[in-house]
């Protein structure tokens, strides 16, 4: 830090209230961040990695158009865009919004059984995202809030031809 910058910083903090230092100072010593949680569960993080170190292993298999199938594992808990991410799976765009649902490029077809095991709704943030994906189906999901569970342990879903990101529209 050069010495103007130096005293430019000296002259600022001699000109801020002291009440406004104390509250600055009693911000700066939360003892525990709290943790970054999806939007559309509050009770999710966006992040499952390390949660969910002691959990099961789940399997599951994704089918491309093309016909390559990628069967990789998954820890419970872990959002398919996670599992994807995790096992390197090539899946052209998928997840360009890293989970966020400003995009649709995670949009998974599931067969009906699977679906319907699947424990957390759908979201009118989801919905309003799927109206945007190609190949929009009444199994469609967005992976990336799509939660491994016990019971979907063998899950094949299928990843549409088309991806449309929202955020390019």
């Amino acid at each position: 830090m050069s010495l103007s910058s130096m005293r430019l910083a000296t002259a600022v903090l001699r000109n801020i209230p002291r009440t406004s230092i104390n509250a600055l100072q009693s911000y700066n010593t939360v003892s525990k961040p709290s943790p970054v949680l999806s939007s559309c569960n509050p009770k999710r993080p966006l992040s499952s990695l390390q949660v969910n170190r002691a959990k099961e292993w789940v399997e599951v298999t994704f089918e491309t158009s093309d016909g390559a199938s990628y069967t990789v594992q998954g820890k419970e808990g872990d959002n398919l865009l996670d599992v994807v991410v995790n096992n390197n799976v090539d899946l052209d765009g998928f997840g360009a919004c890293e989970g966020t649902l400003s995009c649709s490029t995670c949009h998974l077809i599931f067969k009906k059984e699977d679906f319907d095991k699947i424990e957390d709704p759908c979201t009118d943030e989801e919905l309003d995202m799927l109206d945007l994906a190609y190949g929009l189906s009444d199994t469609s999901r967005l992976g990336c809030q799509v939660c491994l569970t016990k019971a979907l342990h063998g899950l094949k879903v299928i990843v549409p031809e088309g991806t449309a990101d929202a955020r390019q529209i």
